[in-house]
């Protein structure tokens, strides 16, 4: 944040915001533009970006993916559980990264195939400290899935009859990262949002080729778009990364109703160029 004195036309007093992602100086911007990089302005990081990106009225949540300790203040994040980590370590890592990230969203993924209640109770707990969600991840067929929320509403009654705090009414998603979950996705239920990885989507119809066919980035996009359409009870967002960030692929998952847009690390200032075009 900027007090601009010696720019043309200006005076003493006046107020300028500098997107060095974007190259963009904004001089006495408007309560909305102050609200979209007031994370950046209260962090004071200089690699915070705003959390969410306003477009044709929509509101875009711009997420990272991280190492899963990193807290990546400032942003929303997809975060990792770690292996053999204890009930105890899980909830203080995340309880510290939620607290850390307060205002913005913290999206712990979960392993669908190798379910661990401790996971479940650290997460449940650490949600009073944030804005936690979960994510289920790996291809699940939906009695799997049916088994899984059985689980959780288990572990929920196990805590509150523990008299333990905890957040049972989080937010539960599902990653739907291969074609098998992307065909049988509209008969799914018991989440509240789909995240699709169409990065790995699009590696497993292609292999490992350079780049990646027009025909089929179409071809996932039109069925993101069919279930969008079909599960309007539910958010829709996706995972993007080198293959497949794109301006133009941004600007058609949006039209189709997509509010969530993650990326690794490496590529979220990519994103958020991509999003603002």
């Amino acid at each position: 944040c900027l007090t601009v004195s010696e720019l043309p036309h200006s005076c003493d007093g006046r107020i300028a915001l500098l997107d060095p992602v974007c190259r963009r100086l904004i001089v006495s911007p408007d309560i909305a533009t102050v609200n979209k990089y007031l994370p950046c302005l209260c962090h004071g990081s200089e690699d915070t970006l705003p959390s969410v990106v306003v477009r044709d009225g929509k509101r875009l949540t711009l997420s990272v993916i991280s190492d899963g300790r990193k807290p990546d203040c400032g942003i929303n994040i997809l975060l990792p559980t770690l292996p053999d980590e204890s009930e105890e370590e899980t909830y203080l890592r995340i309880s510290e990264i939620a607290e850390q990230n307060a205002g913005r969203g913290v999206t712990v993924c979960i392993s669908g195939g190798n379910f661990r209640p401790c996971t479940i109770r650290a997460i449940l707990r650490a949600a009073v400290w944030g804005e936690v969600s979960l994510l289920i991840c790996d291809s699940l067929t939906e009695g799997e899935l049916t088994e899984l929320m059985r689980e959780y509403c288990r572990i929920y009654c196990e805590l509150e009859g523990e008299r333990r705090e905890f957040n049972g009414y989080i937010r539960r998603g599902l990653c739907i990262a291969s074609p098998h979950l992307l065909t049988v996705s509209e008969g799914l239920h018991g989440v509240d949002f789909f995240i699709y990885d169409i990065e790995k989507l699009s590696r497993l119809t292609c292999g490992d080729r350079e780049d990646i066919p027009e025909e089929v980035i179409d071809a996932l996009l039109m069925r993101i778009a069919n279930i969008s359409d079909t599960r309007k009870d539910l958010s829709h967002g996706v995972v993007l990364g080198e293959k497949t960030l794109s301006s133009h692929i941004c600007r058609r998952l949006r039209d189709k109703g997509v509010s969530y847009f993650a990326a690794p690390r490496s590529h979220i200032r990519k994103l958020y160029r991509a999003l603002n075009e």
